[in-house]
This record gives structure tokens, sequence and C-alpha cells, in this order.
């Protein structure tokens, strides 16, 4: 029997969960009850600056004031940006959609909103190597602002489709390549892993075609067509380009490896933490069976367990029946002032935090969900929640990511315990392949990824997260944070998780940045110049 709070509910309420406890809310509004602590770790501040603009990520947690935003609409503008950047010797950087919640995107002073460059561009297959084969693969050239929902969009109408995706298709692709947004799927590799080639802008404006040893392109007949463009094939710089965070200049473009397109069907199972823990190792069924795993698990024990729910997507025919999500999934995210609500719910009657996740993941119980890949894929409705996150990638050898998991979850108690601090959000447990990329959390080793999510405005989430990452983000554990999501890393924990491929990465980022055009507040605290 899965050992949950049998108290009856309405299905999927989360709010039911405190009208169910009469007396204690009717106590918690006479006499409300002081957090042994509730501390919340600052946010970044903006900038100084008279009247320059001000940009925010999508939850407010980071603030740019730069000296201008641009919005390019074409390579020649981008050019001339950087080149202006040159003149008066100003730092540039590009952001994606703002769904970054560490500080990988703030400038001080030239911003980049690529989202105007959003075109599919036509691959030219008379400069391809002689014999090249994609290996059933398709080749797509596409422009760096495109978002995953845009792309998605196109690819399907050209019958094809994403390998792989995250959760999240507001992204922009670059934004999610740079940062090694991965997806799901122990035989699947992550988005970066999708690139064969890369241009990108240098710091004197010039346009670099990057791919590594051996890539796609012929040399000589790119020369030939392209005169202007400087082709680079090398592994070292390949690898240390893609996931760069922006760092090694601005990039335009990528040429992306993709597949046919596929359906996908969802099922999602019911289970408890004590049960999963023994499925999950490298070579279990559940993980070689299943094309994609996530695992939803409740971060607050119930009768002494962990509720989780297991998620598995496999392929079926293209002529197999659409279903939909069921209606609680999608509606309930979407009502007016949700994440407000659910704000006050978990500050005003935080210690019922673990019934109310319980309620909240009895919306994951649905039928089963069959679709075209990207739409299984994406989370949907449940993004609409306000909330940001902090992501760890664990090496799965000798089942270091449980015992990470176990630790975590032991971090999360102390917080509830010593603090009353509680995290408002299941952990979501994803499981990738591993990824040659320098930087890449998956790089060399098969990795299971641990997302740590807060709604948006809940009380000590900075200080659940900073205790978490220190706590796994260590020799012990060899956790490695997700640069896109909340991270407090510097430069001795990045040397010591990318112990074999960070010196690599750092000659070409001094190479490639040697002006420090593209240096910004995350490279001083990395203390990478």
């Amino acid at each position: 029997m899965n050992p949950r709070n049998h108290v009856s509910r309405l299905p999927g309420s989360a709010f039911w969960t405190v009208l169910s406890h009469p007396l204690r809310v009717f106590r918690q509004f006479l006499t409300p009850r002081k957090r042994r602590s509730s501390t919340v770790s600052p946010p970044g501040h903006p900038p100084a600056g008279g009247t320059r603009q001000t940009w925010k990520n999508v939850v407010g947690n980071q603030i740019a004031q730069p000296l201008q935003i641009f919005h390019p609409t074409t390579l020649h503008e981008l050019k001339q940006i950087i080149r202006e950047a040159k003149k008066k010797k100003c730092h540039v950087r590009a952001v994606g959609s703002g769904h970054s919640f560490s500080d990988v995107a703030l400038t001080t002073d030239f911003l980049i909103d690529p989202h105007c460059l959003k075109r599919v561009l036509p691959l030219d297959t008379s400069v391809l190597r002689e014999g090249f084969d994609a290996g059933g693969e398709h080749l797509v050239h596409v422009e760096n602002g495109i978002t995953l929902h845009e792309l998605n969009s196109k690819l399907d109408a050209m019958h094809l489709g994403l390998c792989n995706m995250g959760s999240y298709t507001a992204q922009t692709i670059i934004g999610a390549i740079s940062t090694s947004t991965h997806g799901s799927g122990i035989k699947l590799g992550a988005l970066p892993d999708a690139v064969a080639s890369i241009e990108i802008l240098n710091d004197e404006g010039s346009l670099l075609r990057i791919e590594p040893a051996g890539g796609i392109t012929d040399p000589f007949k790119f020369q030939r067509v392209t005169p202007t463009v400087t082709l680079v094939q090398s592994d070292e710089v390949f690898y240390s380009c893609v996931v760069a965070m922006g760092c090694v200049g601005i990039v335009y473009s990528v040429i992306l490896r993709v597949t046919g397109r596929y359906f996908l069907s969802e099922k999602r199972e019911d289970s408890t933490w004590s049960k999963v823990r023994q499925q999950i190792s490298l070579g279990t069924r559940l993980l070689s069976e299943n094309r994609h795993v996530d695992l939803y698990l409740n971060p607050h024990p119930l009768n002494g367990e962990h509720r989780c729910v297991i998620g598995m997507r496999n392929r079926v025919p293209v002529s197999s029946k659409v279903t939909c999500r069921s209606l609680g999934s999608i509606l309930i995210p979407q009502i007016p002032g949700i994440s407000w609500l659910f704000v006050w719910l978990f500050n005003t009657f935080f210690e019922l935090t673990p019934e109310i996740l319980d309620s909240c993941m009895d919306t994951l119980l649905e039928r089963a969900y069959t679709n075209v890949s990207f739409k299984v894929l994406d989370l949907g409705p449940a993004n609409f929640i306000s909330a940001y996150s902090s992501e760890i990638a664990f090496p799965m050898e000798e089942d270091k990511h449980i015992r990470g998991i176990d630790e975590i979850l032991d971090v999360i108690r102390e917080c509830r315990v010593e603090g009353d601090l509680y995290l408002s959000a299941p952990l979501g447990i994803r499981f990738v392949r591993e990824s040659p990329h320098f930087l890449s959390m998956m790089n060399g080793r098969a990795t299971c990824t641990v997302e740590v999510p807060l709604v948006n405005g809940t009380h000590g989430g900075m200080e659940i997260l900073r205790r978490i990452e220190e706590r796994v983000c260590n020799d012990t554990f060899q956790g490695r944070p997700h640069w896109g999501q909340v991270h407090t890393a510097n430069r001795k924990t990045v040397e010591q998780v990318f112990a074999a491929t960070f010196p690599a990465w750092l000659a070409n980022y001094r190479s490639m940045n040697s002006s420090g055009r593209f240096s910004n507040s995350f490279t001083n605290r990395l203390c990478l110049d």
C-alpha cells in the first residue's frame, strides 16, 4: 500500500488539503506562529547606472541595467553591434528568453535580445563533406533567437522533430544549448549533442564556423563558396564553444541533427522513493526499456515515505490516436492568480506543505497521453506557475546519484526541522547519456539530474538551494550545477567538478575572449579573466 495521508479530498486540489484541517487553519489565523528561520539569500543587485534600460529574467531574481538593449534582425546588424562595442570599449552579452535563474546573462554594457533572429536558414549542401552520412538523421540550420516552441512548429511542418528536449519551450535554442539543457533518456544525448556546426561572431565581429575535427563541412569547398567566414574544425575548440554560456562570442546560428517526425505515449505510475531507488541503477529495466523516464518526488515524507510518480514516454506509431492531458493538469495552472495563491498557501500553512504537494501530485496521475513528440515532452501549462530552481547532475556509476538524492532529502529535512523551511515543489529527476562537451553537466558520464524547484516567493528558497549545493557539489558526491539555474559555484568548485576538462575549456575561453569583450558578472564570479 502506498503510505500516504488518506484524508478525503477533491482529486488534484491542493486547497482541499488546507480546508480539511479547519481547526489548524483557524488557529493559524488567531495565533500565527513565526518560523524559527526564514532567511532568504538576497538576489543579485542591479548594477548602478543613470538612464540605463532595465532587463529582468522571467521570475525577477536577476536584473540588469545595460547601457543599451539591441534587437538585431540580421547578421549584418549583429556584426555592427559587436563592432560598436569594440569602438566604445564595451562588453557585449546576448540573452535568451530569461529562463536562466543565475547571473549567466547579466551585463552592464551592451545586451542583445536575439528574438528577431528566428529564421530557419537554407542549408548549403554544396559545402558538405563528400560522402557525408547523417546516419538516418537530418540537418537543419537555424538562427540563434528561435524559441524551441517556434522551432518545433517549423520542424513539424517539415515532418521532422528534435531527438530530445527539455520540458520548457519558451527558451531560445541557443539559450538552451549553451547552458546544456538536457531533457531525459539514458540512451539520448542532451540538446548540445544535437549540434553539428555552430557559427559564432568573435570580438572583431567576424564570423567563425566551428565544428569538431572531421566535421560535416568540406574545408576546400567552404573556403571557395564562403571566403569571408573562417572554418575551424577542432575537437577542443568545438567542445569548448557549444556549452560556453555566451562567454566566447555571440552565437549567430547552429546546424542541428534532427530526426523524422514521431509520436510518443506517456504513462505515469504511483510509487514511493524506497521502491524507486532500487529501480534506477544503470542497466535496470525501468531505464533501459523506456525511451524517456522522469521521476517526480515529494521532498517531504508522509507516514514515513516519500511519494514518487514515475513518468515513462515511449515511441508509438504516427498513426496512433491523439489523446489529451487531464483537464485538471491543463486548467489548474492557468487559473488567474494561481501562483500568488500557492505562495500564500505555502507561506501561511507551511506545516501542511507535504500534504499540499501530495495533492498536487495527484494531477500527475493522468491517463496515458499520446501526441506528437514535442507536445508530450513539453511540461505544458504547469510552466505557467512562477517558479525557480537549481539542478544538480550526479554520476550514475556505483549508484552515486542515489546517494546524492538521499543527501538532498536529508538537507531538506534539516531545513524543515531546524527552521520550518519547506521546499514548495516536487523534485524532478531525469536520466541522460554522457556528453563530450567540456562544461556540460553530463560530460564524460551517464548522468542523473535532480531539479530542486520552488514556487517563486515562498520563504527560504534560496537558503535551501544554497545548503543543497554546498553538500553535494564536492568530491564526495561529484554533483555539478546547471549553469542556467540557481547556483553559487566559484572557480574552485568548477575546477573540482570538471577537473578533466576545465583546463582545456579555460584555454579556449582565454583565446577567444582575449579582449574581454564577452566578460560579465558570471565570468568575474568564476575568476575566468
